[in-house]
């Protein structure tokens, strides 16, 4: 009981912060009280990281206190601030269509499927130890030398000492409550983060369908077997796709409500995705792509709102990238070292344009003729049937320029660099599957908004 009881501060504190910010960021306005909870749990992450992260860069002690107690004071803080703004908040509604009635064997059938998925991620995550290779080889072996260092250790000294630290860190934080450590509950924080992104996910649908095109959509998300397996194991793979699809949905939200906290979300998610996995740093070009697409085309004749926007936008997201890079690059320039810089160090020739059939070939294999996915791909494929209805909404043409810019940068990263090899090369296994997880939840919102017979347009 007194370990459950620790475990579930380890959330509890985080959330607390993530919620009271949250609170006090989107102060004029309601949003529903799941859907708070959900966006709270990624700020919390996010903010033990980073405190950690500062903690670290000056060799300060890592244990509860110095963790927890200004995590806890930050949450109360904020709350105590925006609740002077309580009697001017607007509640925003998210079921903008009303939904016809499910038969009832079908919405049982549905939700069970749900429901047995989310218990089944659960019951299996808090089961098994860390047991898969590049969790214990990197991931959770990061945390374990943070968690007994008590302190940010020499980057040189860890397996590839590049890589970002968000879930070490946290994984550390846990073993700090719990006061030991754990290779099982360590990884509580991943059905906690699938859980969270299927909140999101659904008000997503909700707000541009109804409850039961987005029901379905969640139902849909779940019939991935390699999203439910990796929200049962310790790789970072889960929560990039949490904050990667996040910041592009809060994007759009943002061009559709007009709501400037959603905005700053974004930015901060997208700034959480750098510190995940290095991908995410590069993800921060797509977003700024989305960001200026949304911002050229929004109602305001108003250049100055437009360039704040711009600020708000920028600001956050690439600060919080550039914290550990600069960090890093200071680090390791001290010590004249190259660990550093692994997996960016450019190669490209001409002959390497031969690579494009094999490229072609392995994403291929990896949409249509592996089991990850059931057969979302596969629908995506034939619901682009309604594709020139589709293209009137934004929020489709955002998703489908999205998808693709997934696919090309990730063409181009193959053609000029050595992850050629350890991805669709020779030497690949798995890794081009982990990379799609990262935007996977697309697909599905893009068949649920292809299908829905939608009367809201541009």
């Amino acid at each position: 009981m007194v370990l459950w009881m620790k475990l579930i501060l380890s959330l509890l504190i985080p959330l607390g912060a993530g919620y009271g910010f949250f609170q006090y960021l989107c102060r004029p306005m309601v949003f529903p009280f799941l859907f708070q909870l959900a966006c709270s749990f990624g700020l919390g992450i996010g903010f033990v990281a980073y405190w950690m992260l500062f903690l670290g860069i000056f060799q300060l002690p890592y244990n509860f206190w110095t963790i927890g107690a200004p995590l806890l004071g930050l949450g109360i803080l904020f709350l105590a601030v925006s609740s002077r703004f309580s009697q001017q908040r607007q509640p925003i509604s998210f079921q903008q269509t009303q939904a016809d009635r499910l038969p009832f064997l079908c919405y049982l059938l549905i939700m069970a499927f749900i429901w047995v998925n989310i218990y089944y991620v659960f019951a299996r995550a808090v089961s098994m130890p860390v047991t898969d290779y590049d969790a214990l080889a990197t991931i959770a072996y990061k945390a374990k030398v943070i968690y007994y260092s008590k302190t940010l250790p020499d980057l040189s000294m860890l397996p590839h000492a590049s890589y970002p630290l968000l879930i070490p860190f946290n994984q550390a934080w846990i073993g700090y409550v719990l006061g030991s450590w754990s290779s099982i509950y360590i990884k509580i924080i991943f059905p906690f983060c699938l859980f969270s992104y299927l909140i999101i996910h659904y008000y997503f649908l909700s707000y541009f369908t109804n409850k039961n095109w987005a029901i379905f959509g969640v139902f849909l998300l779940l019939s991935s077997n390699l999203l439910i397996f990796h929200a049962t194991i310790s790789y970072r793979d889960l929560f990039l796709m949490y904050f990667n699809c996040s910041t592009i949905i809060f994007l759009i939200l943002w061009h559709r409500t007009g709501i400037t906290s959603l905005l700053w979300l974004a930015s901060l998610f997208a700034g959480f995705a750098s510190f995940t996995k290095l991908e995410g740093s590069a993800y921060l070009l797509i977003y700024f792509l989305i960001f200026y697409f949304l911002n050229k085309i929004g109602s305001a004749s108003q250049k100055t709102k437009r360039t704040k926007d711009l600020l708000i936008f920028i600001g956050p997201g690439l600060g919080l990238c550039l914290s550990f890079h600069i960090y890093k690059y200071f680090h390791f320039f001290m010590k004249n070292s190259q660990a550093g810089f692994e997996k960016i160090e450019p190669t490209f020739a001409l002959e390497h344009l031969w690579r494009t059939p094999q490229i072609l070939q392995e994403f291929t294999k990896a949409l249509f003729y592996t089991n990850d996915w059931n057969i979302i791909w596969l629908v995506l494929l034939f619901s682009f049937i309604r594709i020139r209805e589709g293209l009137k909404r934004t929020e489709v043409k955002v998703l489908l320029f999205t998808v693709i810019s997934y696919f090309v940068l990730y063409y181009v990263v193959f053609i000029a660099t050595s992850n050629y090899y350890w991805i669709v090369g020779e030497k690949s296994s798995d890794a081009l599957s982990r990379l799609v997880l990262h935007f996977f939840p697309l697909s599905t919102l893009l068949i649920v908004l292809l299908n829905f017979p939608a009367t809201k347009k541009d």
